[in-house]
């Protein structure tokens, strides 16, 4: 699974548009490095 970061509309929109012309679904889009990174912090956080 591929985790893309992106910082605009416009990039979401070239992004979905490249990721479809390749025919690549496996992928997730995330508005923010902050949000990207948020679960590998929270699973830290629990990991004793």
């Amino acid at each position: 699974m591929w985790h893309i970061t992106y910082f605009s509309e416009d990039d979401e929109k070239r992004i979905k548009g490249a990721m479809e012309l390749i025919g690549c679904t496996n992928y997730e889009l995330i508005s923010s490095i902050d949000e990207a990174i948020k679960p590998l912090v929270m699973e830290k956080a629990t990991v004793p």
